[in-house]
């Protein structure tokens, strides 16, 4: 079993003010990315369900709060919280939120390092085992890597 938690997240550790994130260059194509592979999620999840499906993915507890009042979905990784309104309780959005938790604050919020952690997340537990991305999970992994490079999203290695 692939270990998705990279040393140093699951601490909590605050970055000091000094510390910022690099520019989140691909957010736009990131979610254009996931509207073109997977379209618009339908099935709809309680609060409890989401946060039963976080804390497997996670591997930590992880609380998800009632978004409604805001409009994007959000991960907050000093905290360990995802805040989702209700569009956004679907698998697809847990697991994009998830991976914001699992990657590190030294990167780019939809960068390279996120975009491999997101992709491995969507091959284990996503929506991603009915596309047609070979067998098994590292299959669908590569698949998804090289559609998501081809769409012109860095992937790291």
């Amino acid at each position: 079993m692939y270990d998705f938690r990279i040393s140093g997240v699951n601490d909590t550790v605050r970055p000091s003010a000094s510390t910022k994130r690099p520019r989140d260059f691909q957010r736009s194509k990131v979610y254009s990315w996931q509207q073109a592979v997977f379209g618009r999620p339908t099935e709809k999840l309680t609060l409890e369900q989401c946060t039963e499906l976080a804390e497997k993915i996670c591997g930590f507890k992880v609380v998800v709060k009632d978004g409604r009042g805001r409009r994007k979905a959000c991960a907050y990784q000093g905290s360990r919280t995802i805040s989702l309104p209700k569009w956004a309780r679907n698998e697809r959005v847990v697991i994009h939120e998830c991976a914001h938790l699992l990657t590190g604050q030294e990167y780019a919020s939809h960068g390279a390092q996120y975009m491999k952690v997101y992709i491995k997340l969507l091959a284990k537990y996503g929506p991603a085992s009915g596309l047609p991305y070979g067998s098994g999970v590292d299959g669908i992994e590569q698949g998804l890597t090289e559609c998501a490079r081809r769409y012109g999203l860095k992937v790291a290695e």
